[in-house]
């Protein structure tokens, strides 16, 4: 029964619709490849190179927008199953808020830059680790999305990745935590203590759709009739 209905689901718009909800999470990939290359290049280019790449994200994040747009239209017109259109749309909504969240998190830095001051070598070191982790976790989450119409065995696999760059970020954000400056304004430290928490909200973010994900899997791994 479960073969049957995974057939099912492989041969009805509700693939097609996921494969879309995939290029969605390559958008949040992109985005997070973006940020980290903004913050890679903080102790070279300082407030010009977030200025760009908030443009850049800025215009990614539209993009995403419009396809999370075009995703829900579809579905609202399509013959999907009930319960599969509302994990699909809770899915396509989960993944469009990591491309929100990244490009909140490159405005926290560029906020914190503005603020003139510099940020400490090893806090700068442990961002560069996090934005790098995260650009990592968004390319898993997208990678779980599309494993789904191929390997549910690839999919649960990616998902356990995601949840593991998720526990990485997580130590280094208590790592960077530790790395706030003690000296120099307190409104500075609470700006980059800002930073360090957008990041992390955007890891969990990517746990978050690839929650969702998880329920769409199982359904297809258990015996079910085709609707």
């Amino acid at each position: 029964m479960a073969d049957r209905y995974m057939d099912y689901f492989r041969r009805s718009v509700s693939s097609s619709i996921l494969e879309s909800i995939a290029d969605l999470a390559l958008k949040g990939r992109d985005a997070a490849r973006e940020l980290a290359r903004v913050v890679e290049a903080l102790e070279s280019a300082g407030l010009s190179a977030v200025e760009s790449g908030v443009e850049r994200i800025s215009s990614i994040e539209e993009e995403g927008d419009s396809l999370r747009r075009q995703i829900l239209a579809r579905l609202s017109r399509s013959e999907v199953p009930a319960r599969d259109a509302e994990t699909l749309a809770r899915l396509a909504r989960r993944t469009d808020l990591i491309i929100d969240q990244i490009k909140n998190t490159a405005l926290a830095i560029r906020v914190a830059l503005r603020a003139g001051e510099r940020i400490p070598d090893d806090l700068r070191g442990t961002l560069v680790d996090m934005v790098r982790k995260l650009a990592e976790e968004t390319g898993a989450v997208a990678a779980a999305i599309r494993s789904v119409n191929s390997s549910l065995e690839d999919a649960r696999a990616q998902i356990e990745r995601v949840e593991s760059i998720e526990h990485e970020i997580d130590l280094l954000y208590y790592q960077a935590k530790g790395r706030l400056p003690e000296s120099g304004s307190m409104r500075f430290a609470i700006l980059l203590n800002d930073v360090i928490n957008e990041v992390e909200y955007a890891a969990d973010l990517c746990e978050d759709a690839t929650d969702v994900l998880s329920v769409l899997v199982v359904r297809l791994s258990l015996p079910g009739e085709v609707p």
